[in-house]
């Protein structure tokens, strides 16, 4: 754990906002390089920098019959990345993120659910395209599947025809000039990784509560219908409750509607804060607050817009497009460039601007390639391992970090152009705001008492002369038409159910919710009752 910085104490506003799915080597992987137009030329200061300039990264391909063309390897440079960043929609269809997927990709081995090895070697990061094929092929079969209803959304076209190869494409600055820009006007984290080996809700729960209790799958099936799921909940305290207990202020902000506010989800003891009026709130009002002095709390969480709606927007987290249907625009990473630049230029208008720390991450890297292994050695939050031949158990010791995301830090107590080397996972930033107001003493679990605190990359000298960030025009918004719900959509719509059905004793009716519109209007229509709502069964 590296101590927390006395500048630390000129923070007054930490905000996070955490965006979805990206490695690092996918969205900063080339923010420094030969190649670049300047400043994204070279690393400011001849810092160390694990980007993707100069080597030549490659992954294998399937082997033959399995592989209809290309050649047996990918590299990351040259022809896989020939046209790189110039497709603002791929990967299409999306990669596979959970565990035991993850493990594939980082070590290029498939095992069975129930035997996947704690083991301590070093991955080789070479399995991400032939996963990919495998993720094309799930894309495929589902298609095939599907009922008579969900066909006619999905756009016609074989699912063959879809390269693999397309995984190792990563975006170059200046198709992301906002991330980038950050990056390079304040610090970049080089070795953030998140938390867990595996998708959304483990990694978004270790970083409010510091762990996952044991589980690594959003879901397991419980039966052979597909709403036949049960979802991590985590039930342990969060770092929101460690906040009210000691007198400081804190907000979640959310980008779609309150019922799929992932936090309140997922987190049961977010439910203690009924009827939610003092904490939880629509980004339209993050934007309200930042104008005023003082107008933020303490800690401030963001939550992106994860599900497309008219009454929404886009869906502009950065997640990948849903693998069967392809309805382009709505998740088009230029929406979520634009959600970052909204919040930067938010927060840089604001009177409290001087003492404000702005952490932009992802949950985890979602299947994207990353040169970099997630190294084992970093401590168990609790010692709790779910076994593998128990529902939603994996047997994972939590032992080893997830793969690297993209991590931007925002103050104008940073040095412009600052690399940050220091390895950190999510619960970094429970450790930083542990250590701004409740002390070092103060933790949730093993894994955020051991954390490394961001404040490292603050500086004394303020610095409020930044280059202007610019972002690249963003599709107009023309609606989601009929678009059916993702994965992460069901997983997320029955976590959002089962609370319902606690707090009110209501049951919706999922079965009747086939597209977005369907789920955000159903959700919208229990809003009022969930807030006003005090019952817990």
């Amino acid at each position: 754990m590296t101590n927390s910085s006395p500048l630390l104490k000129q923070i007054d506003h930490i905000v996070v906002l955490m965006l979805e799915n990206r490695s690092f080597d996918n969205v900063l992987g080339w923010l420094y390089d030969p190649a670049n137009q300047p400043p994204f030329d070279k690393v400011p200061r001849d810092q160390p920098f694990a980007g993707l300039s100069g080597q030549l990264w490659c992954n294998p391909r399937p082997p033959v019959p399995l592989r209809s063309s290309g050649p047996p390897s990918v590299p990351v440079t040259g022809e896989a990345c020939a046209a790189r960043g110039t497709v603002m929609t791929d990967p299409f269809p999306d990669p596979n993120e959970p565990y035991d997927h993850v493990f594939t990709q980082m070590f290029n081995q498939v095992y069975p659910k129930d035997k996947i090895p704690n083991t301590t070697d070093i991955p080789t990061m070479q399995g991400f395209v032939n996963d990919y094929a495998d993720a094309i092929k799930i894309a495929g079969e589902a298609k095939k599947g599907c009922s008579k209803i969900l066909s006619s959304l999905f756009k016609s076209g074989s699912m063959t025809a879809y390269d693999p190869g397309i995984i190792m494409n990563c975006f170059a600055p200046d198709r992301l000039p906002v991330l980038n820009g950050l990056a390079n006007a304040y610090a970049v984290c080089d070795h953030w990784y998140s938390s867990v080996p595996t998708q959304t809700f483990p990694n978004r729960s270790f970083v409010h509560a510091a762990t996952s209790s044991g589980y690594v799958y959003n879901k397991w099936k419980t039966g052979t219908h597909v709403w036949d799921i049960d979802v991590l909940v985590n039930k342990t305290p969060t770092i929101y409750n460690k906040l009210e207990e000691a007198g400081v202020s804190w907000r979640i902000y959310y980008g779609g509607p309150f019922l799929l506010c992932n936090a309140l989800i997922i987190q049961d003891r977010l439910w203690e804060f009924v009827p939610f009026n003092s904490h939880f709130f629509h980004m339209t009002q993050f934007l309200e607050d930042a104008k005023k002095p003082g107008g933020l709390p303490a800690y401030t969480f963001i939550e992106p817009n994860m599900i497309c709606s008219s009454k929404y927007g886009p869906e502009n987290d950065m997640h990948p497009a849903y693998a069967i249907a392809n309805t382009g625009a709505p998740t088009d990473v230029r929406y979520g460039e634009e959600l970052v630049f909204t919040v930067y230029e938010a927060l840089r208008k604001s009177p409290d601007w001087k003492k404000t720390l702005l952490v932009i991450t992802f949950d985890e890297h979602g299947g994207t390639y990353d040169h970099v292994p997630p190294m084992p050695g970093c401590v168990s939050p609790d010692g709790v391992i779910v076994p593998a031949n128990e529902p939603g158990g994996s047997g994972f010791n939590f032992k080893r970090y997830g793969v690297r995301v993209p991590t931007v830090l925002v103050s104008p107590l940073i040095e412009r152009g600052t690399v940050c080397n220091s390895v950190f996972d999510h619960t970094s930033i429970i450790r930083t705001v542990e250590n701004r107001w409740l002390g070092e003493d103060v933790f949730l679990t093993e894994r955020d008492k051991l954390a490394n605190d961001i404040s490292e990359v603050l500086t004394p000298n303020l610095d409020l002369d930044r280059p202007a960030i610019m972002q690249n025009p963003v599709p107009l918004f023309t609606g989601c038409d009929a678009q059916p719900l993702s994965g992460l959509h069901r997983d997320s719509l029955v976590a959002a159910a089962k609370q319902v059905a606690r707090h009110t004793g209501e049951l919706m009716d999922l079965t009747a919710i086939i597209t977005t519109e369907q789920a955000v209007a159903a959700l919208d229509a229990m809003e009022e009752r969930v807030r006003s709502s005090t019952k817990v069964s």
